[in-house]
């Protein structure tokens, strides 16, 4: 009678295990298969951006990595509704990293609302950050290098040139956006910056 006993112990512990183990999913988790989108946070837009020559950092300011003029106001600008991902171009070495996060830290840039301190991105080439860009997938890519931009345009929905030179003008595209500086065009195209 003790072994029938244990046994029957035995078999209902092993049961009881099997089925905290091998239960069937809630019924919620089909209703959701069916509406990928119901009950979840919509997606927000990524947006891009090449931190070189004048863009973020000032220009000529070489591994000092100083903000310019209007670039903090239109990164919180940016980021209080878009997923923003910073590519800096042209960085070789760790220190170079290190030295651009700590002046984004200095001007509180981590701080914004929205803002992800690991969407701050390094490359040593610019074909890298084209590479990026395209895997990234945004709906808008901010640069400063025409030639970017140009290649860039048949495959990301919105690109915007960046340019403080009077002569440089955006490719012929209906999706390409110019203006002088970042603060500019966030003022110049905020209204339509959703891209939904």
């Amino acid at each position: 009678l003790a072994s029938n006993r244990s046994t029957l112990y035995a078999l209902a512990a092993a049961l009881l295990i099997a089925y905290l183990f091998y239960r069937p999913p809630p019924p919620n988790v089909g209703a959701q298969a069916a509406c990928p989108g119901r009950g979840r946070a919509k997606a927000r837009p990524r947006v891009t951006i090449s931190t070189a020559h004048g863009v973020v950092f000032a220009p000529g300011a070489g591994t000092t990595f100083e903000l310019a003029a209007g670039a903090c106001d239109a990164l919180r600008r940016l980021a209080a509704f878009a997923d923003v991902y910073l590519i800096t171009p042209n960085v070789t070495l760790d220190s170079h990293e290190a030295e651009l996060r700590a002046a984004l830290a200095r001007e509180g840039v981590f701080d914004f609302p929205g803002f992800d301190a690991r969407k701050v991105l390094v490359c040593s080439t610019a074909v890298g950050r084209t590479a990026m860009c395209r895997q990234i997938e945004p709906a808008l890519h901010i640069d400063s290098a025409s030639d970017i931009v140009e290649g860039l345009a048949p495959h990301v929905p919105h690109v915007a040139l960046i340019s403080a030179a009077p002569g440089q003008r955006a490719p012929g595209r209906d999706n390409v956006l110019s203006a002088s500086s970042l603060g500019e065009l966030v003022d110049l195209y905020a209204d339509s910056m959703s891209f939904s």
